[in-house]
């Protein structure tokens, strides 16, 4: 009998297409959702489900968003294009973590306080999603 060494497998051509064809549909995937990413050009704040106010992301600034009664509860800053939470009177402080947002579609979202910030863009998108 006669034993096989697995280190000595020598790739065929038919490996080589496999290998190609992957890494093709890897590269037009990147390419796909890098392209096809808007950026924001405004953010829409709600309170308790009411338009609180929209912002350009145009323009740096520091907005205090107060609750019904009057109290600050959350602090959210627009630098370089990007807005996110600066301050938050919420116990778990998630709305902070979330970090920067500038493409559009995309949240912050502080449930304790009911605040949301909505990134849109006023641009008009190509197509919404991918179907198969």
């Amino acid at each position: 009998m006669k034993e096989t060494d697995s280190s000595e497998y020598k790739l065929k051509k038919s490996d080589f297409f496999v290998l190609f064809s992957i890494l093709t549909c890897i590269i037009i995937f990147v390419l796909v959702f890098h392209f096809t990413k808007k950026n924001g050009t405004y953010a829409e704040i709600t309170v308790d489900g009411e338009i609180y106010g929209t912002y350009s992301l145009l323009e740096n600034q520091e907005i205090s968003i107060k609750d019904s009664g009057g109290d600050v509860t959350n602090i959210a800053v627009i630098k370089d294009g990007e807005i996110y939470m600066a301050e938050a009177t919420c116990p778990d402080k998630l709305c902070i973590k979330q970090g920067k947002k500038n493409d559009a579609n995309s949240e912050i979202v502080c449930l304790p306080n009911k605040v949301v910030i909505s990134v849109k863009s006023d641009k008009k998108a190509d197509f919404d999603t991918f179907a198969q």
